[in-house]
């Protein structure tokens, strides 16, 4: 006999009541910061081009290492 293929909407009902909360929590801990975002994007070794003097660490962490420019700011990513 095939397994039914149907959810009845107290079953659903159900299985969101008691999952909500461990979902949520997946979420939570899953969800990169902004930061990390930005440092995934940037590994060691990159290049980040900006019109800002700001040293990029101060910001979003990593260290950087500000390279000669005749135009934009220039960082490289050194750990």
């Amino acid at each position: 006999m095939a397994a039914n293929k149907y959810v009845s909407l107290a079953g659903l009902s159900h299985y969101m009541n008691t999952s909500r909360g461990w979902i949520y929590q997946l979420l939570e801990t899953t969800v990169p910061s902004p930061s990390e975002v930005f440092l995934l994007a940037h590994p060691v070794g990159s290049l980040y081009y900006t019109t800002k003097p700001d040293d990029p660490g101060s910001v979003y962490g990593g260290t950087w290492e500000q390279q000669s420019s005749l135009g934009p700011y220039v960082w490289l990513r050194t750990k």
